[in-house]
């Protein structure tokens, strides 16, 4: 990812001012590119995560239906979840860490709340709090797990179908963020004498750096508008 960055620096400095040393100026900008790209992975890492723990409070529910404490049916969800999801998925490894927490005498609500702490999703901090007051209230935990269950999912299923419909918008957004350059890459090769006024003077360098700067507002934009987020 890093080496995206510095390539989009280079290209960059290359197509539109013909000065790979330019390309120093255009760094930090391959940086953000890196962090932007590192925030839609991490979104879509906590979008599974979120339906992962829909799944997993949902069947948690089922288990403590037959009577069996909350410790032991953290792991018995986990040994219902192992045959679909497998042991290396992110919410697997945090119903572990939870079991092992409530075997060395960890409140489950306690547990719980960390899950919260190092997910950082809304979804399960809501979960963790409202865990935590029914169970030192005496609340009815098995209706409560459901509930909170079944508003996730929703919520899901909602993000799901704006996603599906958004996939294609996000395709055209992306492909409208290599035009230019591939424009640029055209001229060059067919038109050489064309670009040529445009680099190595005062206007041609104004000129060039307006359509970047326009070019990178609207890339910032489109990318602003196809982000679904609920």
């Amino acid at each position: 990812m890093v080496l995206k960055g510095i390539l989009f620096a280079i290209v960059t400095a290359i197509l539109f001012y013909d000065n790979i040393l330019t390309a120093l100026f255009f760094l930090p900008f391959g940086h953000l590119y890196i962090k932007v790209s590192k925030a839609g992975i991490v979104e879509k890492k906590k979008f599974d995560l979120s339906q992962d723990f829909s799944e997993a409070i949902a069947c948690l529910a089922g288990v403590l239906e037959g009577g069996i404490s909350i410790e032991n049916a953290i792991m018995q969800t986990y040994r219902d979840m192992e045959m679909t999801h497998g042991k290396d998925s992110m919410m697997m490894k945090e119903l572990r860490f939870i079991g092992s927490q409530t075997a060395n005498n960890i409140r489950i609500e306690e547990a719980f709340l960390g899950l919260a702490n190092r997910t950082d999703l809304e979804d399960i901090r809501s979960f963790a709090d409202v865990f935590a007051t029914a169970k030192r209230t005496g609340g009815n935990i098995i209706s409560i797990i459901r509930e909170t269950s079944n508003i996730i999912r929703t919520k899901n299923e909602v993000a799901r179908e704006l996603r599906t419909v958004m996939a294609s918008k996000k395709f055209e957004s992306d492909i409208m963020r290599i035009i230019p350059y591939l424009m640029l890459i055209y001229l060059r090769i067919s038109s050489p004498d064309m670009l040529s006024m445009l680099y190595g003077n005062i206007k041609g360098f104004l000129f060039m750096s307006l359509m970047l700067t326009a070019y990178i507002a609207m890339s910032f934009l489109a990318g602003k508008i196809v982000r679904i987020r609920i």
